[in-house]
C-alpha cells in the first residue's frame, strides 16, 4: 500500500475538483499553461478570454455577428418565458 501512495497523491493533485484532469492547453490558441499562465474555468488563457470578450462587445454594439445573434436569441427566449409566466399567473 505504501508503494502506491506517491502515485495516488500525484493523481489527486493533477485532478480538478470535478474528477476530470486539469486542462493544460487553451481551447482557443492551444497555448500551454506554462507559457500562457492560468486558464479560466472554460479553458481560455487571459489573452484569448479578453479578445473573445472584446469581440463579443463589438458585435453586440454593431448589431451584427454570431455573438450578437446568440444574444438576441437568448434575450428573446427569456422575455418570451417571462410573458408566458405572467399569462399563467393571470389565469
Amino acid at each position: 500500500m505504501g508503494g502506491n501512495r506517491g502515485t495516488l497523491a500525484f493523481t489527486i493533485r493533477g485532478m480538478a475538483r470535478t474528477g476530470r484532469p486539469r486542462r493544460v492547453l487553451c481551447v482557443i490558441c492551444n497555448g500551454h499553461v506554462e507559457n500562457v499562465g492560468r486558464l479560466s474555468k472554460r479553458g481560455k488563457c487571459r489573452d484569448c478570454g479578453k479578445a473573445r470578450m472584446f469581440d463579443n462587445l463589438d458585435q453586440i454594439n454593431a448589431s451584427a455577428g454570431p455573438f450578437y445573434d446568440h444574444w438576441v436569441r437568448r434575450s428573446f427566449m427569456a422575455s418570451r418565458r417571462a410573458l408566458v409566466e405572467l399569462a399563467n399567473r393571470a389565469d
